[in-house]
Order: structure tokens, then sequence, then C-alpha cells
């Protein structure tokens, strides 16, 4: 096992002669910014000390994407979470991560804009929330717990141009029907049928094997997983699915998971990306996240006997999901690349409703789930997502729908079967823009602006939070993307 067993009382000098005896020579402490990538910074083991937990190792914040904060200084301080140890693979030296939560660096008050920190509230939040809630009560939920799935492709290659008078990306796979005709790979003709990769078995499964690396790293690693699998997109587009834990223990599983999948590729001569849609006309990547609340013996809270298996609470947390769906896509598809994925015909549900087992619905509950784990699967995020945040935001949305004990049907979210997304395409007007997700990123944060009160409960987000994502949304990514002439434009227009 490469995950230490370290708890957060353990003392930090057994700590220590822990590391040393396992000759560990390097400490890497990790963060993540706002838009959810990782950044970290390095220390030899001699310096471990009890000051780096209580005290924390400063940083500039100011240059961290999405940190920037107008009325406070850059300094911050990094304060490792040691129940996060875990044996780095990925260095020559022997070396140990620590996962941080960020703070001031004065106060060493948790930074309010630290996306693991909302995660934390979150937590605590709905923790204090189920105590006084009589829905919450009657059905005895106490936590909740969260899956999800990753899906990416590996390429063999990929080549992107950025320049003023050049602009256009290049990638390949072995597996991808367009080779058929290739020798470059000592071509045998098992390449993968458009969109017939789902399950596919080797010698055209050509990622297994990298892909069970990865899943052997995982569990070495501590991080549970379900299975893994090839997914639909021929062109090397995979599945690697997690099992349940509690919000900011998968959070940070799913970082790792993201870590090991890009770095194994890399060391394996392959690239691997989670974005949406890198190819035109392929399925895209999503990440569908399952979540139940559980009572204190750990099954389900959701358990009922309607026709989805729902109790009324289960159907109040999904009504708060849907009814919020439109500011929640702001977050949990968080790139412009994620409405290019998010177009029917692919599995990737645009329509704001649910049902069992119906896979065009924004929130499917499993057939095949037992009573003791009756959940919701919201399946229309994707990676591009801080997973932090997406699983805070919709553990907060859930819970706005049972304080004010929504009902699904009354609000035209179903249960709805294989007619739903018919049923939804006959709405018009006002009905229809609350059952439809936005149409594209620009949307999605003009919706979170104006809906955006259910996050603050508690101050889990707060405005400054909300307002720093939103602008580094626009400035960074929006701005960018409007003002470039896109490569497809000049063959529309250039003859005109």
């Amino acid at each position: 096992m490469l995950r230490y067993d370290f708890d957060a009382d353990t003392p930090i000098a057994e700590i220590k002669e822990r590391l040393l005896a396992d000759e560990v020579t390097t400490i890497d402490l990790k963060y993540i910014d706002l838009p959810g990538r990782w950044h970290h910074l390095t220390l030899p083991v001699e310096s471990l000390s009890e000051s780096i937990f209580t005290k924390g190792v400063g940083f500039d914040g100011s240059s961290i994407p999405g940190f920037q904060r107008d009325v406070t200084g850059g300094d911050m301080v990094l304060l490792p979470d040691r129940t996060t140890a875990m044996t780095d693979v990925f260095w020559d030296d022997n070396c140990v991560s620590f996962i941080c939560d960020c703070a001031d660096a004065a106060s060493k008050e948790p930074f309010t804009g630290d996306p693991r920190g909302v995660a934390k509230r979150a937590v605590a939040y709905a923790k204090e929330f189920f105590k006084k809630n009589e829905l919450a009560q009657r059905f005895a939920a106490a936590d909740g717990l969260f899956a999800p799935e990753f899906e990416f492709f590996i390429f063999d290659e990929m080549v992107f141009t950025k320049r003023d008078d050049s602009l256009g990306y290049r990638l390949d796979c072995e597996e991808a029907d367009w080779n058929f005709a290739r020798s470059e790979f000592g071509n045998t003709g098992y390449q993968i049928r458009h969109q017939a990769g789902y399950h596919a078995c080797n010698p055209v499964d050509k990622t297994y094997e990298l892909r069970n690396e990865m899943v052997r790293l995982l569990i070495e690693m501590g991080v549970p997983i379900k299975y893994h699998h090839h997914e639909v997109g021929g062109p090397g587009q995979c599945e690697i699915e997690l099992l349940f834990d509690r919000l900011v223990r998968t959070a940070d599983n799913g970082v790792w998971c993201k870590y090991v999948i890009q770095n194994l590729a890399y060391v394996n001569g392959k690239t691997a990306t989670f974005m949406p849609k890198p190819i035109y006309g392929v399925a895209g990547n999503g990440m569908h996240v399952h979540q139940y609340l559980i009572k204190h013996d750990g099954d389900s809270a959701f358990a009922g006997d309607d026709s989805t298996g729902f109790n009324e609470l289960a159907r109040a947390y999904t009504a708060g999901i849907l009814a919020h769906g439109r500011s929640l896509a702001a977050i949990t598809d968080a790139s412009t690349n994620s409405y290019k994925r998010l177009v029917e015909g692919y599995e990737a549900p645009v329509w704001l409703f649910y049902g069992m087992a119906n896979r065009e619905a924004a929130c499917r509950v499993p057939a095949y789930a037992s009573p003791q784990k009756r959940r919701v699967e919201f399946r229309s995020g994707d990676a591009t997502a801080n997973l932090y945040l997406m699983l805070a935001a919709m553990l907060m949305a859930g819970i706005d729908g049972i304080e004010k004990a929504l009902d699904p049907t009354e609000l035209g979210f179903g249960p709805y079967g294989a007619d739903g997304t018919t049923r939804m395409a006959e709405l018009t007007g006002q009905d229809r823009k609350d059952h439809v997700l936005p149409r594209d990123f620009v949307q999605a944060l003009h919706a979170l602006e104006r809906d955006n009160e259910y996050l603050k409960r508690g101050g889990v987000f707060d405005d400054a939070l909300i307002s720093a994502y939103l602008k580094y949304k626009y400035d960074n990514e929006i701005a960018v993307l409007i003002n470039r002439p896109h490569p497809y434009e000049l063959f529309l227009y250039y003859d005109l």
C-alpha cells in the first residue's frame, strides 16, 4: 500500500520517523487551483517539522489561477493534511506527497477561495443540516457518498499550433478507424469501427494493458476502483470508475486518479486527455457522478417504494439538483469544450429530468442498485470541472431541494421513461428553458450569476469565490476564444 495510515492526530515526530525509516528523501506539497489543476512545492524530508503542519509553508497566492483577491495580499500558506500522505511513484527520488489546504499567511484562517476548503465546508454544513431538518431526520440522513466515473482518451500523438498566422491541431491513435489504411503502426486491420468501442476486447482494444497498469497502481494507492473498460469512442476512449467514498476523500482520490492516468500515459509514450470533446463526431468524455445520502449504518437514506425505488428524501434531493441544473452546469461542465459534448445522440444528456435506467436523463436512477445503495447518477458533468467544487455544489443543490421539500413531479422533472426526451422536446417557452442545460458556457456562467444563493448557505461558497470563478472563466477562457478566428470559419466564409 502506497497510502500511509496517518490520521489527523498522528504526532509529527512519528510521521517523520516513519518516513525516514522508509528512506523517504523528498516531501511534495500538492494543492489545487480554482480551475482544478494541481500545483506543488517540494521540500527535503529533513525540513519536515511541527511548524510545517501548524504554521504552514508560505507561497504567493496571487500567482495561482483564481486565487487573486483585490482586498487581500497574495501571501498564503500551505497546511498539509497528514491523512493524505501518499508515496508518489512518478519521482526518481523516494517521495511522499501531502495534499494541502490553503490559508491566510497572517491569520492562518482557511482561504475561502480554496476549492478543497469549499468541499470541507459543504460536508460540515450538510452534517449540521441533517441534524435539524425534519425530512432528513425522518429518513435518518447523516452523510453523503460519491463515486465518479472518469472517461478519457489515450492518444499516440497530440500536436497543436497556436500562432497569429496558424491555428489548428492533429491527434492520432492506433485504434482509430481512419488508420485502417496506414502502416506506421505495422497495421493488421484491428482498428475499432466508428462508435463501436464500448467494451471492445483485444486485439482491437489496444489500451487494456495500460488501463490495467493504471488501475493496479491506483488500488495500491488506496483509491477504490470498481472496474475499467474501453468506451464507445474508437480512438482510445477509456473509462475507470471509482467506488463510493465520502465527499472530500472522493475528490482527493479523483485528483490522484487524473494524475496517475496522465503520468502513466506519458511514461508509456502516450498522452491522455479528459477533454469532453476532442474529436468531432465521436462520443465525448463525461464524468458521471453517482451519489446518495447515507444513514449512520452506511445504508442509503434514499431507498423507498416509488416507481424508481426512491423515497421523499431522494426525490427532494434530486429535484434540487435538477432545479439548479442550469447554474450547476457552470461548475459541472466547466469549459467551452463541454458544450460541444452536450448534444443529443451521444449519451450526453441535455435535458433536466430523471428516470429509472434512463441514460438520456441528466439524473439517472440505476436499476441494478440494491436498496442499500439506492442512488442517483448525475450524467451531464465532465472532468473539466474542479471535482471539489462540483461535488460541493451538487450536495448544496440537493440540500436546497430537501430544505424546500421540492417535488420533482410537480416541477415537471419526472420520473420519465423512454419518452422523457420526447416530452422535453415538446416543451415551449420558459418551461423548455427550465428543463434544458445551457447551450454554451456563456449561458451557463450567466445562469450561475443569477442563481447562486443555494451555494452560499453556511458560507460554503462566498461572493468572492463565485466572482473569482466567473472572472477567471470570462477573462481566460471565453474572451480568448471569442476573439480568435476558428479554422472552420475559413472553410465557411473564406470565399464570400
